[in-house]
């Protein structure tokens, strides 16, 4: 027995609904960098602020246009970053780091830098991470914020302490740093130094322009 289809909800009826779905629209855009259609963006109005943060992901199974450089960092190719729009740096050598920093800075290359302290207090574990942002408007700050020597004894992270919570929360305020910088989040404070001590729950905004 056949007939129309019908739709009810909440007493009423409509003869013109149907429980099929249309016919399924293959994606021809070659210019997506994501491997699947982006429709949560267009259905929530912000595909022209989603578009500031194309071709800008690091997860290359989500994303086209990804390219690896398996090799170390040192004085006869740190040039190669300075040539990059925007440099996330995340480096536990304080030698290393210098390297970077001091290049990216007299090149004017815009960058972050993460890093982490941890600690054992009263048999816990106390960590405060740190995101440091240079860009044209500051820079000046950087040698007092970001630490380049190697060694600290006092740090237990030095003693291989890898807690995967901190280092995805680190990353993340350092992503969400750069999509401010991008135009994508407002930014009332333009903090170019900020620290998340875990003890007090603070995240604190420091050297603005």
């Amino acid at each position: 027995m056949t007939g129309p289809r019908y739709a009810v909800s909440q007493g009423w009826a409509n003869s013109s609904l149907t429980a099929q779905t249309f016919k399924l629209i293959e994606s021809s855009d070659d210019d997506c960098v994501f491997h699947y259609l982006d429709t949560s963006s267009s259905r929530s109005g912000i595909s022209a602020i989603s578009a500031k943060l194309r071709f800008r992901d690091l997860y290359s199974r989500l994303r086209r246009g990804i390219i690896a450089h398996e090799t170390y960092i040192d004085a006869s190719n740190v040039h190669e970053l300075t040539a990059l729009d925007f440099v996330f740096v995340c480096v536990d050598r304080g030698s290393s780091k210098k390297l970077i920093v001091n290049a990216l800075q007299a090149a004017g290359t815009p960058f972050v830098d993460v890093g982490m302290g941890v600690h054992v207090v009263d048999d816990r574990l106390l960590a405060i991470l740190r995101v440091t942002t240079s860009t044209d408007r500051k820079r000046d700050h950087v040698s007092a914020r970001v630490p380049q020597a190697d060694g600290d004894v006092d740090d237990d992270y030095a003693r291989n302490i890898q807690i995967a919570d901190l280092n995805c929360l680190n990353a993340a305020l350092a992503v969400l740093k750069w999509q401010k910088l991008c135009g994508f989040y407002q930014d009332h404070e333009d903090e170019h130094n900020s620290t998340y001590p875990t003890n007090c729950n603070l995240l604190t905004s420091e050297e603005t322009p």
